[in-house]
């Protein structure tokens, strides 16, 4: 174990895009196929960016009050949200 080198950085994590949300970010998943990253904010906004490029591609009001969680269907066709309005939520 002594004749262990550390590798040099190879520079894994570059930012690729940034979006603004409508408030900060308290939840984020991938669609199973990684097209799509799902943005849940603290003022109840969930939206859906494609993953290339970062555009919007969709959002909604989800949850008066501020979402708390999501979670991407593994099949990739659906989307549950969770909020402060005591609902859980298919998309």
């Amino acid at each position: 174990m002594s004749g262990l080198k550390p590798k040099p950085s190879q520079g894994l994590l570059r930012r690729r895009w940034q979006h603004p949300v409508g408030d900060y970010a308290v939840a984020v998943g991938w669609q199973a196929n990684g097209r799509r990253l799902f943005v849940g904010d603290a003022a109840g906004l969930l939206s859906a960016f494609d993953a290339a490029d970062g555009r919007l591609e969709w959002y909604a009001e989800a949850h008066a009050g501020g979402l708390i969680d999501l979670a991407p269907w593994p099949g990739g066709a659906r989307l549950a949200s969770a909020g402060q309005d005591g609902r859980a939520r298919l998309w």
